[in-house]
């Protein structure tokens, strides 16, 4: 990396420009050699691999339309050639190549070899193919992705014999999960058309409250953001807020579906603000995915900001879309 750097304004920091990256760093001492190769379908007559993912050491490379990759490489240094199942659709290749001299090429032709997948094609609720991103899961890692081909189709490699989980995400990062195992022999499973219809709620949420003898009921119109966040630890927080800056905002531990949670509220409307410590929370739905959807309902007594007067919240409504879900 080349640049500079000069000292901020305000004297207590520097601001550095970058004018070069390179894959790695030509100022050592080390010398260069290359390495290329090509990568063929061992499955498919030995047809070249395009946009295969091709590690040496920590550089990588993508191969070119016919298969073909090269790298420039720390020369007099012992390396691997790698293939990594979930930078290409869930297929591997390791091997140690020994160290390559000052100035010289190593030729490394990678054959990938067969094994178990699950294909399919994706369709929309009325069996028309639509385009996804197709994940392929074991024992919650990412073992393969791929975007759907021109014919709307997936092939993903997996673990024999294991069960895994099929996450298919249209063009709204709408969620479907199927739960699959793999063949127990390099053979292919067809899953036929995979239909993906989601149960898209409309986001917004609602509450009565009670003011004295007076009651009314709040609904969030024109909603900017409906979101919510779920944490591996357990912890949900969620948002409703709309464009005039109308808020509601629910913050509790616990995500299934049926059961109920204790937790802070705020709701922000008619320019007042409110809070409760210890809101009731019961969630009907949580998708418990990213882009998937949490609906639920709320009630508390809330105190409105500054004061000690009290207003009483119940049958609020809510349902959000789940913007990150940490471990999902």
């Amino acid at each position: 990396m080349e640049g500079r750097r000069q000292r901020h304004e305000n004297g207590n920091a520097y601001v550095g420009t970058v004018n070069h990256f390179s894959t790695w760093n030509l100022d050592l001492p080390e010398k260069a050699a290359t390495v290329k190769g090509k990568v063929v379908d061992g499955c498919s007559n030995n047809s070249p691999v395009s946009g295969a993912v091709v590690f040496i050491g920590q550089l990588s490379t993508y191969t070119d339309r016919d298969g073909n990759y090269s790298l420039i490489v720390p020369g007099n240094r012992a390396l691997s050639v790698r293939i990594v199942s979930e930078h290409n659709f869930g297929r591997t290749f390791t091997k140690d190549i020994p160290a390559v001299n000052e100035g010289a090429t190593s030729v490394q032709d990678i054959t990938l070899a067969c094994g178990p997948t699950l294909t399919g094609r994706i369709v929309d609720c009325d069996g028309k193919p639509i385009d996804g991103l197709v994940i392929l899961e074991h024992n919650n890692a990412v073992v393969a992705s791929m975007y759907t081909d021109v014919e709307h189709k997936f092939q993903l490699y997996g673990p024999a014999g294991a069960a895994v989980k099929l996450k298919v995400l249209n063009k709204d990062k709408e969620v479907k999960i199927l739960t699959e195992t793999m063949p127990a022999t390099p053979t292919a499973k067809n899953l036929g058309d995979v239909e993906h219809c989601v149960d898209v709620p409309q986001v917004g949420a609602s509450f009565w409250y009670r003011d004295g003898a007076a009651q009314q009921q709040f609904i969030y119109t024109n909603v900017n953001e409906a979101v919510a966040y779920l944490y591996d630890n357990g912890v949900t927080y969620s948002e409703v807020r709309t464009t005039a800056q109308e808020v509601l905002t629910l913050d509790f531990t616990g995500q299934s579906t049926g059961a109920t949670y204790e937790g802070p509220l705020l709701v922000r409307f008619g320019n007042k603000e409110y809070t409760a410590e210890k809101a009731t929370i019961k969630l009907s739905r949580n998708d418990g995915w990213s882009y998937g959807y949490m609906i639920g309902s709320f009630s508390g007594t809330a105190t409105l900001k500054g004061t000690s007067t009290k207003i009483e919240i119940y049958d609020g409504k809510f349902v959000v879309k789940i913007l990150e879900a940490v471990g999902w």
